[in-house]
């Protein structure tokens, strides 16, 4: 189940990052301790995660470019055959129409959540 979730949630979050318009981010507050962790002050749920995204593509871009290959299928034009193998099976699965399937499913606010709408 974990493994259907995160496709689903990247496909969210893409679209999330599409509706950012609604979201300023000279109003989000990204402060990192001594220790380089952060800490994000917004005063929104949706802004939030905007600077949670923003945390993460600064300490990890590489891993957010990974975590999308398979959702457009080019893990094995990236990764090569060990990627072409992942490829397979995120078809095989199913991922991008369980997502489809499922999409009705969401309560209307996790679904406000992730596109941030506030």
């Amino acid at each position: 189940m974990k493994r259907l979730f995160i496709p689903a949630f990247f496909i969210l979050f893409c679209n999330s990052l599409l509706s950012q318009a609604l979201i300023n981010p000279q109003s989000i507050d990204i402060v990192r301790d001594s220790f380089r962790v952060p800490h994000i002050f917004a005063k929104t749920n949706a802004a939030v995660v905007y600077g949670l995204a923003w945390v993460e593509a600064e300490d990890d871009f590489k891993s957010m470019q990974q975590v999308i290959l398979p959702v457009k299928g080019l893990m094995g034009k990236v990764l090569g055959k060990a990627g072409a193998a992942n490829d397979y099976a995120y078809a095989l699965i199913r991922c991008r129409e369980i997502t489809v399937e499922k999409w009705n499913t969401l309560t209307p606010g996790f679904y406000r959540f992730c596109i941030f709408v506030s």
